[in-house]
C-alpha cells in the first residue's frame, strides 16, 4: 500500500512539475517571430548600435542582403529623424545580387581589420558601433566593428584608420533604393524589457490582453532580468500609444507587478549570425 501511494505521489508531482515548466518563459517557436522564410542565407549585414538606445540590444539591421535575393534596408524621409525611418525590402535577380555585392566591397573586404577603435587612451563608453558582416565564399562570416564616430570636430571621439571603402560601405546603404521596393510588413514584432530605474514612481498600464511574462513564447534573457514579449503587428497601434505615454512621462510600465522601460525591434530572417549577447 505504502509502495502504490509513493507511486501515486511520484505520478502527481511529475504531472505537475510537466505543467509549470510548459509555464515558464522560454524561446519563441522561430516560426512566430517573423513571417518571412526560415531558411534565407544573409550574405551583408550592416547595424548602427546606438548607445542612447533604452534598451540595449534593441537596434535593427539598417541593412540585410539574403542569399535568395531579398534585400531589407531602412528608408528615411528626415534626416536624423528615426520616426520617419520605415523598412523596405525587395526582391532581386541573381544578377541585381552580385552586383551589389561588388558595390559593398566584396572583394576587399576582408582585407580590413576586425576592429577599429578610438585612441586607447580615451575611456569612452557611450559612442556608437558599427557592425559590417560579409558572407564569405567558404560560408564563414567576416565581422568588423566601427567603435567612435567617424568624423567630428572632436577627435578625441573619432574612430582612427578607418578604411574610404568601409565608409564608403556606410553610405552606399544609408542611400540605398530600389524602383520595385515596397514596404516590409513583419507578422510579429518583439518588445524588449529591462528593469526601470528611473525616478518616478507612477506606472502606465500594460494594455489587457497583451502577451505577458508568463506566456510560453516570451523569452527571458539571460542577464539584468532582461525580457522579450512577441506582439502580433494587429497590436502595434496600441503597442505605440504605451510607448508614446511612456516617453513623454519617463514613467515605468508594469507588467506582471515589474516594473519595465521598454524598446522595439523587428526580427529578422536568420539573425543569430549578427545578434549579440543580448539574448
Amino acid at each position: 500500500m505504502r509502495t502504490t501511494s509513493l507511486i501515486i505521489i511520484f505520478l502527481l508531482t511529475l504531472t505537475f512539475a510537466t505543467a509549470a515548466q510548459k509555464k515558464d518563459v522560454q524561446p519563441a517557436p522561430e516560426r512566430l517571430t517573423h513571417n518571412l522564410d526560415n531558411d534565407k542565407v544573409p550574405l551583408f549585414v550592416f547595424t548602427f548600435k546606438s548607445p542612447w538606445n533604452s534598451v540595449y540590444g534593441s537596434d535593427d539591421p539598417e541593412f540585410v542582403l539574403y542569399s535568395d535575393g531579398t534585400v531589407i534596408f531602412r528608408q528615411c524621409q528626415e534626416k536624423d529623424n528615426p520616426y520617419s525611418c520605415y523598412f523596405k525590402m525587395a526582391d532581386l535577380s541573381p544578377e541585381e545580387v552580385t552586383a551589389l555585392m561588388q558595390s559593398l566591397h566584396s572583394d576587399e573586404f576582408n582585407a580590413y581589420g576586425d576592429r577599429y577603435n578610438i585612441d586607447p587612451k580615451m575611456a569612452v563608453s557611450d559612442l556608437p558601433l558599427r557592425l559590417f558582416v560579409m558572407r564569405n565564399a567558404d560560408g564563414r562570416y567576416k565581422k568588423i566593428t566601427i567603435y567612435g564616430f567617424l568624423s567630428g570636430p572632436n577627435k578625441d571621439y573619432v574612430a582612427l584608420d578607418v578604411p574610404a571603402g568601409l565608409k564608403a560601405i556606410e553610405q552606399f546603404v544609408q542611400e540605398y533604393t530600389h524602383a520595385n521596393m515596397r514596404d516590409l510588413d513583419f507578422e510579429y514584432f518583439e518588445v524588449l524589457l529591462i528593469p526601470y530605474n528611473g525616478n518616478s514612481k507612477k506606472n502606465i498600464k500594460w494594455p489587457k490582453g497583451f502577451p505577458e511574462l508568463g506566456e510560453v513564447k516570451t523569452i527571458k534573457h539571460k542577464k539584468y532580468g532582461r525580457y522579450s514579449l512577441f506582439l502580433h503587428r494587429s497590436l502595434f497601434a496600441r503597442y505605440r500609444d504605451v510607448t508614446r505615454k511612456q516617453g513623454r512621462s519617463k514613467k515605468a510600465v508594469l507588467i506582471d507587478g515589474q516594473r519595465f522601460k521598454l524598446a522595439t525591434r523587428y526580427p529578422f530572417p536568420s539573425e543569430s549570425v549578427w545578434l549579440d549577447d543580448f539574448r
